[in-house]
């Protein structure tokens, strides 16, 4: 039940940004039913009007990462920020209503928290956890609940096409596959549609601080391109890349036809950023732009204007990318 109400007190001092002492007073841990527990006193008039209270600006979570600065510290996103990118994410993978989704990637993850169980809840889809991958196990889940929508990373979808029992499972209820957070070589793509038998597989980007979206590719899409790039930012999402001065890196003006520049930062920014900072490492990303020179360093334009003129992303590490 979702409309549960768990108040939890944080003692004085102790969400503070320097680490203090844990005060003597501190109600013990609870477990999880204990915890759940917590909400069958609360009147379900206050619930509704709790509920009832809520808009797009109030915080629904805190998730805490390290990849951008190096130190962790809680993504503070708000109803509004979630719902716009997901449904966004919904539109792009054409997750509809009844499907059944199941959902692998950790819940304490926004992979597995949003991109599963919050597009689940905006579309009307079925969401079915497991909490261990195992191959095998997942094609009997496949075949037992009839799955539709399988995301996970590159290597969950080897383990399916290298399990020697596979031709013992009718996996042909699968329709969506999406991947990423790895390198994806275009034959993976390939066979995943040819022999699991995945007619949609896409790839996408994001970050904890852009609630764990920023760019997605489209049905439709080439296997080279859903393979090479991350697609195309997302409506309302704007990505520049600037120099570790902070400048940008490819003049506007220059961007079509652009040499390759210097390394920089990608920032990301618009209506789906948690209140951080945004400070990356130095990576290299390139932008590929159909009938125009390849270019290490550009500047995308916002993302209605950079899905009208094509420009797919492609994020490396900080190896140097492959040669245009």
């Amino acid at each position: 039940d979702l409309r549960q109400l768990i108040r939890l007190t944080v003692p004085e001092g102790h969400a503070t940004s320097t680490p203090a002492p844990l005060p003597a007073n501190l109600p013990p841990l609870l477990d999880w039913h204990a915890f759940v527990a917590g909400g069958d006193s609360v009147k379900p008039d206050i619930v509704e009007a709790a509920v009832n209270a809520l808009d797009a600006t109030d915080v629904a979570d805190i998730l805490f990462t390290s990849g951008t600065t190096g130190s962790p510290k809680g993504v503070v996103c708000t109803h509004g920020q979630n719902t716009r990118s997901f449904r966004a994410w919904a539109t792009a993978v054409d997750l509809r209503p009844g499907d059944r989704y199941l959902i692998v990637n950790p819940f304490f993850h926004a992979f597995g928290y949003k991109s599963g169980w919050l597009v689940c809840q905006l579309q009307g889809a079925t969401a079915l956890p497991m909490a261990v991958f195992d191959a095998g196990e997942v094609m009997r889940r496949i075949v037992a609940d009839s799955i539709t929508v399988l995301p996970g990373p590159p290597t969950i979808f080897q383990s399916l096409l290298a399990h020697p029992d596979r031709s013992h499972y009718d996996l042909s209820s699968l329709r969506v596959a999406v991947t990423g957070a790895a390198s994806v070589p275009p034959v993976l793509i390939q066979r995943m549609r040819d022999e699991l038998g995945f007619s949609t597989v896409l790839t996408g980007y994001g970050l904890t601080e852009s609630t764990g979206l920023v760019s997605m590719c489209r049905i439709g899409d080439s296997v080279e391109r859903v393979a090479n790039t991350c697609g195309v930012p997302i409506p309302g999402v704007e990505v520049r890349l600037v120099t570790v001065d902070g400048s940008e890196a490819v003049p506007a003006s220059l961007r079509t036809h652009a040499r390759p520049g210097p390394h920089g930062d990608l920032f990301s920014a618009e209506k789906n950023f948690g209140e951080i900072a945004i400070e990356w490492a130095t990576r290299t990303v390139k932008v590929r732009r159909p009938r125009s020179s390849t270019a290490n360093a550009a500047v995308l334009a916002a993302g209605a204007r950079a899905a009208q003129e094509c420009a797919f992303m492609e994020v490396y590490g900080d190896a140097e990318p492959p040669p245009s």
